[in-house]
């Protein structure tokens, strides 16, 4: 909880402040700085921590459609999950293969396997398309971060991702922040 506004620069004061719905609504008065004005809040009550949730790739709430494998189906190529969270990865290799998350939370964190050689894939939230991720790299990483989401603000959402080649691409794990 914030309270007690108080203005840092400029001639402004606050004539009122009130918890919201949606947040916080403040109004001001009197005269700005010239560039901006900056207000500092007493925070009262304990900040709640932001909880966070990993899905592996093996997890049944990853819906798999299209070409995809396991690494438990690649024993030829051993390094691909090595250093990958809890060593697994699937990794698809046809163009179009897709994942469906269904979570609850307010952001998304995709991880994968950047190298070289591989692929792209596009990804929707809510079925709004928001990012094109590239796994191609010259210099192998286990685990990257390949895409964050935007705050969502909480509630249900759906995540899909649909590759765009033919070209190895990796699934490692999803983080939901809370």
């Amino acid at each position: 909880v914030l309270e007690d506004p108080e203005p840092l620069t400029g001639e402004a004061t606050v004539t009122a402040f009130e918890k919201t719905a949606d947040g916080y609504r403040m109004t001001v008065s009197g005269k700005p700085d010239k560039t901006d004005t900056v207000f500092r809040f007493r925070r009262t009550g304990e900040a709640k921590k932001p909880g966070y949730e990993w899905i592996n790739n093996t997890d049944k709430r990853m819906c798999w459609s299209g070409t995809w494998r396991s690494n438990s189906d690649m024993i030829y190529d051993k390094r691909t999950a090595a250093g990958c969270y809890e060593r697994e990865v699937h990794c698809a290799t046809a163009q179009g293969s897709s994942l469906y998350v269904a979570y609850e939370g307010s952001v998304l964190e995709l991880y994968g396997v950047l190298d070289d050689g591989y692929g792209a894939a596009d990804v929707y939230i809510d079925g709004i398309y928001c990012a094109t991720v590239d796994e191609q790299s010259a210099e192998r990483k286990a685990h990257a971060l390949l895409y964050r989401s935007l705050d969502l603000y909480g509630g249900q959402h759906a995540f899909q991702l649909y590759t765009k080649d033919g070209r190895f691409f990796t699934v490692d794990a999803v983080k939901i922040v809370k």
